[in-house]
């Protein structure tokens, strides 16, 4: 009699509840086939689950977006499992536990999201690393392949009938560094990332922010300096630029940018009121602002300081040129260096700074 009852209880569950079974192929448990069917990737907390008759809605509080970031701090997940739905390989929940998340778009607009596969597409913070190394792996494919479009497509011209810009340039920057066209190509789209990051940094770390340079011998790398805190301050901004990661220096300066943009500023006014012809430059490398003075109104210019009871900041450079050397520069930094880290001033740091503006001009006419 006994063995009866549980029999019929068994029926009863069975004909209360609607179970589902879902198939899913051997390739859905691995990673990089997980996050090539990806949406988005988060790394989030479980903050709230509210089960329904065949779905359940979980609200997730978003930690850290790996892929695709939005501009929203929390998000829901709907399951197809409810209080009497259950749908296999579908992943459940537990309040405040922290996971990996490859989502699939449901509702974007509400911030309603599925998850790719599964129980496959969730994962323990102990998966973090082998999934940030191949969404980095991803990127630097996705570089190449668009570097190996971008050949293929130029065709076999050579550099002299050329009629690509891009191209072009990036032949002649591959034979003076004695790299190959693709990693000339893959340089130039660092550097516009580069771009990207030094006007990120600019905007949200203005106080402590101290310049962007790039340096392309002996190797190719990106420094950025702050005048504390660097190494924390950086980490934020590179998560969409993970290509940046192995090729990214971080330095201490004494001075930010925008102090220095100050004195230059109130260094080529003083000079102006003075009526003396000068022309001003920031060098980030060096970490100050550079005044020009022409060498037949430099004694009339040192007079007149000296006159003036005004006393220059020490991050203002006063350097003397010949008068067919200045050039106008007054909003070009030195954004590229030598190819070690000797400093340079004087006549070198002209010629940098004409540099300089050579490239601005280049990149505004060819973006990049």
């Amino acid at each position: 009699m006994k063995q009866i009852n549980i029999l019929f209880a068994l029926i009863l569950l069975l004909a209360s509840t609607n179970v589902a079974t879902a198939a899913l192929i051997a390739e859905a448990a691995e990673i990089p086939y997980q996050i090539n069917h990806s949406d988005l990737i988060i790394i989030g907390t479980v903050t709230d689950i509210q089960p329904f008759y065949d779905h359940t809605i979980v609200t997730i509080g978003v930690d850290e977006w790996l892929m695709n970031p939005l501009s929203t701090e929390t998000i829901t997940v709907r399951t197809k499992i409810g209080t009497n739905f259950w749908t296999e390989d579908e992943p459940t929940f537990a309040l405040n536990e922290t996971i990996i998340l490859m989502l699939e778009d449901v509702n974007i607009n509400e911030n309603r999201f599925g998850v790719v596969f599964g129980v496959p597409g969730k994962h323990p913070l102990s998966d973090q690393d082998a999934v940030l190394q191949e969404l980095a792996a991803r990127e630097q494919a996705q570089i190449e392949g668009n570097l190996e479009d971008q050949i293929v497509d130029s065709g076999e011209k050579t550099a002299l009938d050329n009629e690509d810009p891009l191209l072009y340039d990036a032949q002649i920057y591959a034979s003076n560094n004695n790299i190959s066209i693709e990693e000339a190509l893959r340089r130039f789209q660092l550097q516009d990332i580069a771009g990207k990051l030094d006007a990120e940094l600019s905007m949200g770390e203005a106080e402590t922010f101290a310049g962007l340079w790039i340096e392309h011998n002996p190797n190719f790398k990106i420094i950025v300096q702050f005048t504390r805190d660097g190494e924390e301050t950086i980490k934020p901004y590179l998560k969409p630029y993970t290509e940046l990661a192995n090729i990214l220096e971080v330095r201490t300066a004494k001075v930010s940018l925008a102090d220095l943009q100050r004195a230059q500023a109130n260094a080529s006014d003083f000079a102006r009121a003075l009526d003396i012809p000068v022309e001003s430059g920031i060098n980030v490398y060096n970490n100050n602002v550079e005044l020009y003075v022409t060498k037949t109104d430099r004694s009339r210019f040192d007079d007149a300081v000296q006159r003036s009871g005004i006393q220059l900041p020490d991050i203002v450079k006063v350097i003397t040129a010949e008068a067919n050397a200045l050039v106008d520069v007054e909003e070009v930094p030195v954004n590229d260096v030598p190819a070690n880290d000797v400093p340079f001033i004087g006549i070198i740091g002209t010629l940098m700074i004409v540099i300089g503006a050579v490239l601005l001009a280049h990149y505004r006419k060819y973006g990049f």
